[in-house]
């Protein structure tokens, strides 16, 4: 999976335009699923939106599409007063899925107790590792999210 960033003033109603979900009803730690499009309507990619804050997003595209999307974004109305980031090769992203992947990532966390209330699609923490709460045994910062298939 690719990472990028999106941030700055307008971030919120550029992505309106860009994705293909309503941010208005966004809420705090619920990632959104939607997909970025092309002029003619055609998909580029799925993709998943964390909004941490009205001015600063992350977004979750599929493996090799990140700076496909990031080139696609740059090419929009409105880009120019972003900050459109691409850490992928900075960050790392392991995801876990099937009945037992809660069990196995509890069992690393420092705080035990953050799967009692995990909807899905939510998230816990920050990719900005100086904003997250949530860490993993030795103090290593992360961000959580329940939103695999």
């Amino acid at each position: 999976m690719d990472v990028f960033f999106i941030q700055g003033d307008g971030a919120r109603g550029f992505l309106d335009h860009a994705f293909t979900r309503d941010l208005s009803g966004m809420r705090e730690n619920r990632a959104l699923y939607g997909a970025f499009l092309a002029e003619n309507g055609n998909c580029i990619d799925d993709s998943v939106l964390y909004p941490f804050a009205e001015d600063r997003f992350a977004v979750v595209a599929n493996a090799g599409m990140g700076s496909v999307l990031v080139s696609h974004l740059r090419s929009l109305p409105g880009a120019d007063a972003l900050d459109i980031a691409e850490p992928t090769e900075r960050l790392a992203k392991l995801d876990f899925q099937g009945p037992k992947a809660p069990g196995i990532v509890k069992s690393i966390l420092a705080d035990k107790t953050l799967f009692e209330s995990f909807p899905y699609f939510s998230f816990k923490g920050d990719f900005d590792l100086a904003k997250t709460t949530v860490f993993v045994n030795g103090n290593m910062p992360v961000l959580l999210s329940r939103s695999g298939y």
